[in-house]
């Protein structure tokens, strides 16, 4: 009876072990299961991280060397001023000359029409005699913004080249011949404009349109011919056309 007894005692405890073994390794699964969902987390979460500092450090990159080309247009500048400076002060200024010193120029600012601004120097350089070659000098110190930036983009060559660097300017602001033409076939009288402010807006805008021409009367002509085949034709070929202009 005994050894029945202890027989059906080990029974029973061999049979507890096994379950408690099977609900330990159960435990242990449900344990390491959470272990891994939260190691998962963690390494997104580090993945993350490591982006946002990867980001930051890309973005610290480009301010600074943004900030290297201002520093650069601005040292540049400062010297042809004082080039400049020297070269008016050594030759003075006569009867009917230049009147540089007297020609102020004001600060762009983003209130400003880019192209209003621009027009309005080239009429204050003009009234006071300045010489177009000193114009940039004039005009860099002022800029701001998409201006000055499109100023420090330009190579040191063309810098102090005013028709290259007011190219530059529109070109940033996305200020084209095309932008001309399309506002010119637009035109409309304005609600308080009289038929001669009208006229004037609309010469303006057609030598703006044609200005690369200049005054070559068969290049004229051929702009004209090319806006009126592009405009008989289906507006996908228009688009295939202005895309790679053959």
């Amino acid at each position: 009876m005994s050894y029945t007894r202890s027989g059906r005692q080990y029974k029973g405890s061999f049979e507890m072990s096994e379950e408690t073994a099977q609900t330990g390794t159960a435990a242990e699964a449900g344990q390491t299961g959470t272990v891994d969902v939260q190691q998962v987390l963690q390494m997104l979460m580090e993945d993350r991280r490591q982006r946002e500092e990867e980001i930051a450090a890309e973005r610290r990159q480009r301010e600074e060397v943004t900030e290297r080309r201002l520093q650069e247009m601005q040292q540049h500048v400062e010297s042809l001023l004082r080039v400049v400076e020297k070269t008016t002060s050594g030759s003075g200024s006569g009867a009917g000359g230049s009147h540089e010193s007297e020609a102020k120029v004001s600060k762009l600012t983003e209130a400003d029409d880019i192209e209003a601004y621009l027009t309005t120097f080239e009429r204050l350089m003009g009234a006071f005699s300045v010489p177009k070659e000193r114009w940039v000098f004039k005009l860099a110190p002022q800029l701001t913004g998409k201006a000055q930036q499109a100023y420090a983009a330009l190579d040191l060559d063309k810098t102090a080249d005013y028709d290259q660097v007011k190219s530059a300017i529109l070109k940033r602001y996305n200020v084209t011949e095309e932008t001309y033409r399309t506002r010119l076939r637009a035109v409309s009288r304005g609600k308080q404009e009289s038929y001669a402010e009208m006229a004037t807006r609309i010469m303006d805008l057609t030598r703006k349109w044609t200005r690369r021409c200049a005054a070559d009367a068969d290049a004229m002509r051929e702009v004209i011919a090319v806006e009126q085949l592009l405009n008989s034709m289906p507006i996908a070929v228009q688009v295939w056309v202005a895309e790679r202009k053959p």
